[in-house]
């Protein structure tokens, strides 16, 4: 309990430490395309109380433009506004629904329900845009949950990057390579056989990372799981186009 009030706590002080107006990027590596592609943010907070139990909401959108409806679809996860101001009226409406969801929690008086959301361009790459959704609620109980989800966006295609556009995801040998980048820790697993590459990954020059979530492969304890695999060791199963991309021989 004290790791996840702890957790808590870390997490609204990171945010709280951001600025409060308007979030721009502020990378000199970042290409004139991408500042055109992101330009703005909108973040959403407030603190409620329902009865005796406080509540926490804290999200933080990015906002994007010249993006094909599809692809802001499978960012944002709903199937129109996409402005900053209907996406501000949405944070609105998901805060008031949360507090309602929350009236219907029995959890002991002076408690912190929270749901706290964080999206942010973390990496831009021959115009793959690698953006990052960290989230965290608790809802009552022995410990809160934390989730992360990545998205590549191919600025060049306007669509979002798929594992079957950068591996051969199908190939035998996926499993035993995971298993040895694990380093050790496959007895965590709930079922070490059924190890396959993750639809939710992200990279760099040098390799590709897998992201396993909270109960996704293995118990609560082990966290959320990330399988970092160089390039260099599964150079044969990369797809030949975004090979070329990132320049890989």
């Amino acid at each position: 309990m004290k790791k996840m009030y702890l957790w808590s706590a870390i997490l609204v002080m990171l945010i709280s430490c951001e600025n409060k107006g308007s979030s721009k990027i502020h990378n000199e590596k970042l290409t004139k395309d991408v500042a055109d592609i992101i330009y703005d943010s909108v973040r959403f907070q407030k603190n409620e109380n329902v009865g005796d139990i406080k509540t926490e909401f804290n999200h933080k959108l990015l906002v994007f433009k010249d993006l094909d409806e599809s692809v802001l679809e499978e960012i944002y996860g709903t199937s129109e506004g996409y402005t900053k101001e209907e996406l501000e009226k949405k944070l609105a409406g998901m805060q008031r629904r949360f507090v309602q969801e929350m009236e219907n929690y029995e959890s002991p008086a002076g408690q912190t329900l929270s749901s706290i959301k964080e999206m942010d361009l973390v990496n831009e790459i021959n115009n793959y845009l690698i953006i990052r959704q960290k989230s965290y609620t608790y809802e009552g109980g022995a410990h809160g949950m934390s989730f992360i989800e990545y998205k590549v966006i191919d600025s060049q295609k306007n669509s979002i990057l798929k594992l079957h556009d950068a591996v051969d995801e199908n190939d035998e040998n996926w499993n035993k390579i995971l298993l040895i980048m694990l380093d050790g820790r496959a007895s965590e697993l709930f079922d070490p056989e059924d190890l396959k590459p993750s639809e939710n990954f992200y990279f760099d020059k040098d390799r590709i990372i897998f992201v396993y979530n909270q109960y996704e492969i293995a118990p609560y304890s082990s966290g959320i799981i990330e399988i970092s695999v160089p390039f260099s060791e599964i150079s044969d199963k990369l797809k030949p186009q975004f090979k070329r991309r990132l320049g890989i021989d």
